[in-house]
């Protein structure tokens, strides 16, 4: 139909045991990997996507594993040039302030003159990607009331693992030392 775009992706990828480990029920899963992805895009203005994936050696749909997947994102969004000119809910991601504030998702940088230096925020965009780490989960909403003034509104519950060490030389004061990326 004119004015959509459809995209369906299915990969697996296996792998055959070369060691004892492997060989082993240290992998009591199947010994390939599966993403199944789909995303479309509605008339410019609307989105949805279902992207669903399994690591290789993960047990697929068991009694633990009900949704058969381990990792499973979706989201709906909607853009128009109303106030309220942007909404998301389900999994986004969020770009703002350079980098300082809040800045989700791949970005280039490295030249040596100041041209190259300034990002380009996106601000909330849906997220679609595999990678079990780096998005909101919930709802984003943009709000224009006129064109000089725009308010981004976002609610999220995904929780994300890190690893908080004490400091015994600063006056016992917590520290994030690392933020798990593996998913």
């Amino acid at each position: 139909k004119a004015g959509s775009k459809h995209e369906a992706l299915l990969k697996m990828n296996g792998y055959a045991p070369q060691n004892d480990y492997l060989k082993s029920n240290a992998y009591p899963g199947a010994p390939f990997s599966t993403m199944l992805k789909y995303k479309a895009s509605l008339h410019k203005r609307w989105s949805i996507s279902l992207v669903a994936e399994s690591d290789a050696g993960e047990k697929f749909f068991t009694r633990t594993q009900r949704a058969g997947f381990d990792f499973i994102s979706a989201h709906i969004g909607h853009k128009s040039d109303r106030t309220i000119s942007q909404w998301v809910i389900g999994d986004y991601r969020v770009q703002w302030g350079q980098g300082l504030v809040l800045w989700q998702g791949f970005t280039s940088g490295g030249t040596s003159g100041l041209a190259g230096i300034e990002k380009s925020a996106a601000g909330i965009s849906p997220y679609t990607s595999a990678t079990e780490y780096d998005y909101f989960r919930g709802g984003a909403i943009e709000i224009k009331p006129n064109k000089n003034l725009t308010f981004q509104i976002i609610a999220s519950y995904n929780k994300i693992d890190g690893k908080v060490i004490s400091d015994t030389t600063s006056e016992g004061e917590d520290n994030i030392a690392t933020l798990y990326e593996s998913g």
